[in-house]
């Protein structure tokens, strides 16, 4: 699992397999579906919480929707913010199951209009209670 370097949006681990990162990077989000993070658990599930964040556009709504194995566990809409310092979108947190597909997505669902996004994933991993790496 372990891993140091980022490869596109794919799920990574810290080398101790303790935690698991994933980093959009930049993409320009229109009123057409993009995705933004998509990668599988594998045999351990994980305690994630995913941060957003805008470059501009007060007054744009985009949905916001995380899926695990195509079904739709998450489904927001969020209002970009008038003020730069509060264009970072509080933190979602969720236990995301091993063995699954997970699909983050954003759309611009006001206009056509083209806004620079970031999601980013930072999770402590669960294993089974006989490797059980959650105890610090």
């Amino acid at each position: 699992m372990s891993g140091d370097t980022v490869t596109g949006r794919a799920l990574q681990f810290t080398n101790d397999n303790k935690y698991a990162y994933a980093y959009s990077g930049t993409i320009g989000v229109t009123n057409v579906k993009k995705t933004m993070l998509k990668f599988n658990t594998n045999s351990e599930y994980l305690i994630a919480e995913f941060n957003m964040s805008c470059n501009s556009g007060a007054g744009d709504d985009f949905d916001f929707i995380i899926k695990i194995d195509g079904i739709n566990v998450l489904e927001s809409q969020i209002t970009t913010p008038a003020q730069p310092s509060a264009r970072f979108i509080n933190p979602i947190k969720l236990i995301l199951p091993s063995y699954s597909e997970i699909e983050v997505t954003l759309e611009n669902v006001t206009q056509a209009s083209t806004l620079n996004w970031t999601v980013t994933l930072a999770a402590k991993v669960g294993m089974p209670q006989r490797v059980g790496n959650l105890d610090d």
